[in-house]
Order: C-alpha cells, then structure tokens, then sequence
C-alpha cells in the first residue's frame, strides 16, 4: 500500500508521488491518455487522476459506485474503461470527469480483471475470483459478447494483443488447475491452445509484448519464457533471476 512511484532515470531511483491520493493507497493499474495519468485503485476503490505527471492527483467518480474496486484500466483512443470489482466495466469520454455502466450483453454483478485492446476491439477477462472468461465489445462497451468458443481454460489471469493475434494466460494460482496460454486470430471466435514448452500446471500471470516478442510470466516457481512465433513454442528466459523456490513473479514490463 505505498501508492504512486515516479522513476525520471529509467528505474535507477525512486520517489513516490501521492499528493492527493488516500493514505496507504492501494494501487493495482495506471492507464495514460494523452498527458492524463488514471490510478485504480483497491478497498473503498476510486479512479485518480494526475495531469501533472504525479505531482498531484484528484478523484475522478462521478458516475461510478461507492466503495468499489478497480483491477484495470484501458484507453480506446479518447474513451477509458475501468474494470471493477463486481459492477463490470464503466466508460467515460471526458478524461474521468464522468462515468457510465457499460454492461449489457455481461453476467450479473460481473468482476472484471483485465482488459485489452485490438483496434477498436476491447477484451475483458469477466468472472468471479479464480473462473473468468472473455468478453468482446465492438461498439465502446455498448454491448459485449462471449468470445471463448475452444478456449480450453476458463481460469483467465492475463490478455495480451499482438497486431490482430489475442492472447490470453490461464490457470489458478494456490491450485493444481493447469495454467497455459491460448491464442485466437480472429478476435476471439476460436482458440487454439499454445503452450510447447511451457511447464505444465503452472498459471500464467502477467504478458509482456516488445514488438513480435510475447514473455510470460508463471506463478509457481516463477519464471520468464518467451515466445518469437506467435506462442507456438516457448523457452525459458531466467538467467540472473532469483533461485524459483524463493521467487515468485508477479509483473512484467517493457521499456523500448
């Protein structure tokens, strides 16, 4: 619960940048648009935001209910989605000054834990805690639509979009559900599952894209591979890494 850091030299020092933000904030996504800077943020969960690259933040709520959680956020060229905690996804087309229920077409009381973006295209990973699937919406949240039809592994933790190619990570973390990534071409109507080389029983938690490059991160264990073709095989990347009984992955990232 340390809230919002600010790194100007590439990681090599930190300071944080919470003026504005609650005490002990808890914050679980960023999402940039244009100059804007969002934080979503957990317990009694609020979207903030910062024009002025952290140095202070306000709430943005209008629109959105009290005490709720947000897990994600995305951009879809002016227009930013939240994801929360049981009340799905919201929309708002005026950098958070207000905010919308965008849920027809999503189960009731939805949790929504990820959401990605194709184009035009927004994906969410829609489902109680350790059981979501994917849902598509063409149209800016107006309406979604189940887009798992092959999808193998309805325990959905992660998405990731390369060109047209989705991808998405799965499994349950704290179990023996086999995790594994799977891939659709054709926005989400089928999916093939691509996980040679990757160990079995192991949840894949976070994607990283740099270019053609798709890395997985895995729970157990927690390792890096990587995958040059598209998921269709996948090797390990972990020289200098921690030994794996005491490391656990949690995020990845790609700077250039």
């Amino acid at each position: 619960p340390g809230g919002v850091y600010l790194s100007t030299d590439n990681g090599a020092s930190w300071k944080q940048v919470n003026r504005g933000l609650p005490a002990k904030a808890e914050v679980l996504c960023l999402a940039v648009s244009g100059t804007n800077l969002f934080a979503g943020t957990w317990a009694a969960g609020r979207v903030f935001l910062s024009t002025d690259n952290g140095a202070s933040w306000r709430a943005v709520n209008s629109g959105l209910p009290k005490k709720t959680d947000f897990q994600c956020l995305a951009v879809v060229g002016t227009n930013l989605f939240a994801g929360s905690v049981e009340h799905g996804v919201f929309l708002s087309t005026d950098n958070g000054t207000s905010w919308t229920a965008v849920n027809s077409g999503l189960p009731e009381k939805s949790s929504v834990w990820r959401l990605a973006v194709s184009g035009t295209n927004l994906f969410a990973a829609v489902g109680p805690d350790g059981s979501a699937t994917v849902y598509l919406s063409t149209d800016n949240g107006v309406s979604w639509k189940p887009a798992n039809s092959g999808l193998g592994d309805t325990n959905v933790m992660c998405l990731a979009v390369i060109g047209t190619d989705l991808f998405v990570g799965t499994g349950v973390p704290f179990s023996n559900k086999a995790g594994g990534v799977f891939l659709s071409t054709d926005n989400g109507t089928s999916w093939k599952a691509v996980s040679s080389g990757l160990p079995e029983k192991n949840p894949i938690l976070r994607f990283a894209v740099s270019v053609t490059n798709l890395f997985a991160g895995t729970w157990a264990a927690g390792r890096v591979f990587l995958s040059t073709d598209n998921g269709m095989s996948w090797t390990a990347v972990n020289s200098g890494l921690p030994d794996p009984l005491v490391f656990s992955l949690s995020d990845l990232a790609v700077s250039g």
